[in-house]
């Protein structure tokens, strides 16, 4: 393998990428990378394809013992002195694409950093699950965000960010939801330079696990950060969305095993 290369199985992008070391590195080879068939054949239905037998093709994703998405007890949290509150990190301003690639919409955006567990991982953009994959005390959410970055070593990191339907238009989502392809899968639009100006998010109050990704290949040893704060998706918005996904895309919750949550001071 070449130096400084690595090749990242990513949930994110559902396609393997060879990653340079440099966040702009990786953002233009995962534009000019063609969809792996192969890798790319499973889905979230009942059939051949879904959840059930994606550990017939992925060994990780029908053995692994520390899979997602879970569901968060609240009632046995347990506190974390260690853990930073807010999340370090720092988003900028930065060019985003937005994609359909046949299972859920993503968004490119390599707009950033967050330093988790004494490492530094960059943002390669997020996406969007429905209903979301994580359950809090057993509530399914009508939307699951997950910003997704990944470090030098290829591990990951996710920060994942909860919607409930609100009479209330989300700002920030508006700026690239209409634009969604409906088809043309794992084509780029181009939806102009995204800002962390306006997105109000959080940082301070999270459940923490280790987990993994949650589509093929599920490799694991991720680090899950899900934001205790739900936020807004209007009506609209959703209905937006489920024209184009009518069906779930959500894996379903796995066991949790003898993980622990944790949870930061800021989160009492």
């Amino acid at each position: 393998m070449m130096s400084r290369q690595r090749l990242l199985v990513a949930s994110f992008i559902g396609l393997l990428l060879a990653v340079t070391g440099s966040t702009t590195d990786a953002y233009e080879n995962f534009l000019k990378t063609k969809v792996n068939i192969d890798y790319d054949d499973w889905d979230y239905g009942p059939g051949s394809r879904g959840p059930a037998h994606w550990g017939e093709k992925w060994k990780t994703c029908g053995v692994g013992k520390n899979q997602s998405p879970i569901n968060i007890d609240t009632s046995k949290l347990v506190y974390d002195e260690e853990l930073d509150a807010p999340i370090i990190h720092s988003y900028t301003d930065e060019q985003a694409f937005v994609l359909n690639n046949g299972h859920f919409p993503q968004v490119i955006w390599p707009a950033g950093w967050i330093y988790v567990n004494n490492k530094n991982y960059s943002m390669m953009g997020f996406q969007f699950h429905s209903p979301s994959e994580h359950t809090i005390d057993g509530k399914s959410y009508p939307l699951e965000m997950q910003i997704v970055h990944v470090n030098e070593d290829g591990d990951f990191a996710i920060v994942v960010i909860l919607s409930d339907v609100q009479d209330k238009v989300n700002g920030w989502v508006a700026q690239f939801w209409d634009q969604i392809p409906v088809q043309n899968f794992w084509e780029p639009i181009e939806v102009g330079v995204l800002s962390p100006d306006g997105f109000r998010v959080n940082f301070s109050k999270y459940y923490r696990y280790t987990g993994s990704l949650t589509t093929p290949d599920c490799q694991e040893n991720v680090v899950i950060s899900i934001l205790s704060t739900v936020y807004e998706i209007s009506p609209d918005q959703m209905e937006h969305l489920r024209s184009i996904f009518p069906n779930p895309t959500n894996r379903p919750v796995q066991p949790i095993g003898d993980r622990k949550v944790s949870y930061p001071k800021a989160s009492v």
